[in-house]
Formats: structure tokens, C-alpha cells, sequence
């Protein structure tokens, strides 16, 4: 009789606490367990610390079970770092991204200040300690995503990309690339696979001129 007892006040207690959650699920739209407590950001070097901060923000008190990716995606749309991620729950209290993030591709000069440009060619607010060690290519002058990226992934196509160090945007399109070895060229305003080709040529000859002027369409000038 006492077990029999016993069985029904389990039973009682139970009901009491279902009901007593369900009203707070109808009245607060949450459980009130499960509820995240840690959030950690995994391969996230480059990711804005305050984008971090606010998706850390935001969940912290959210319980696992009501994660939604499409709500988790707008706090994400501002990072110019993070390609995609994936989302892993360790409960019960701990959510995790996994972060795939654009790679840096070259480095935006400004004044004093060095920013960081990501392989899907846009300018980051990542600033550069100047005796950084990266051996990334430096844009000089006023940078435009389009002509970056047509220049660069022309340059792609050729073995000297390699020894490009810095490459400088003028007004009036005009463009001028810095090699090692002190080797300077200014690029005209058509087709680069054409001028790329001519370098190509050029250096392929051992011929080791300092100055390559290809301003003028259909004339090449060496020095």
C-alpha cells in the first residue's frame, strides 16, 4: 500500500510540473531548462570580435531546442569574414559554430593603416600591425573590388604572380605593378590577358629590364 502510495504522489508531482511548464511555454515560449549557457566560435581567427560578441549576446539564456538557423543566419549577414558555418549542440547547455571563413588575399595601404582583404576580394576592417609577417600582395591607392578582381585572377593564369609585390591604382584606370628585384610596370587601359601575356613573354627571356611600359597598345617599352 505504501509503494501504491508512494507510485501516486510521483505521479501527482509529475502532472503538477507538466502543467506548471506548459504554462510557462505558453506564457514565455520557452522551456525553462536546456537553456544555453556557453557559446563558442571554432576556427573563427579573422571573425569580427563584435559580431561575436553579439551572437554570443543574443543567445546566451535561449534555450537549444528553439535554435533557428534562418534567425541565426541574419546575425551572420554583417561578418565580411565568414563564408558559412555549421551549428553542433552539446547539451545541455553549450552551442557551437563551426566556422568556415574567406581566407586573406592581399593588403589595403590607407594612409598609415593596413586592412586586410579576404579572397572574396572586399576590404575588411582587420587592421595590420605594420611588422606583420603575412606575404600577401599590398593595393596602393583608391581600391575597386571589379578591377582587383579582374587584374587578380588574370595574374592567375601566369608564374609571376608570385614575385608581385604591390600593385598601385591611379586616377584614369591606370595601373602599375611592383615585382621583386625592383622591377616596375605600368599597365595600359586594355585587355590585361594581353599585357600578361607580354610580361609573361618578357621574363620568360631572362631579359632583365627594370622598367616594362605597355601603356601604349601595341608598343612596348623596356628599360
Amino acid at each position: 500500500m505504501l509503494a501504491s502510495k508512494g507510485k501516486k504522489n510521483f505521479f501527482f508531482y509529475l502532472i503538477l510540473f507538466l502543467l506548471f511548464t506548459t504554462f510557462q511555454i505558453n506564457q514565455n515560449n520557452t522551456f525553462p531548462f536546456f537553456l544555453i549557457k556557453k557559446v563558442t566560435f571554432l576556427d573563427a581567427g579573422n571573425f569580427e570580435e563584435n559580431i561575436k560578441n553579439n551572437i554570443t549576446e543574443s543567445l546566451i539564456g535561449r534555450n537549444l531546442f528553439n535554435i533557428k538557423k534562418q534567425k541565426i543566419d541574419l546575425l551572420f549577414t554583417d561578418s565580411r569574414w565568414v563564408k558559412s558555418y555549421l551549428i553542433k549542440k552539446k547539451y545541455p547547455e553549450e552551442i557551437f559554430f563551426q566556422i568556415s571563413e574567406y581566407k586573406p588575399l592581399a593588403i589595403h595601404q590607407k594612409k598609415d593603416n593596413l586592412y586586410l582583404i579576404n579572397d572574396n576580394f572586399l576590404i575588411t576592417d582587420k587592421i595590420l600591425n605594420k611588422n606583420h609577417n603575412l606575404d600577401l600582395i599590398i593595393i596602393i591607392g583608391e581600391y575597386s573590388k571589379k578591377n582587383f578582381k579582374k587584374l587578380y585572377k588574370e595574374a592567375l593564369q601566369h608564374d609571376f604572380l608570385k614575385d608581385l609585390i604591390s600593385i598601385k591604382f591611379l586616377n584614369l584606370d591606370r595601373v602599375e605593378l611592383f615585382f621583386k628585384d625592383n622591377i616596375h610596370i605600368k599597365l595600359g587601359k586594355y585587355s590585361y590577358a594581353s599585357q600578361f601575356n607580354i610580361i609573361s613573354k618578357i621574363i620568360k627571356n631572362n631579359n632583365y629590364y627594370k622598367l616594362i611600359d605597355l601603356r601604349n597598345e601595341g608598343t612596348v617599352i623596356v628599360k
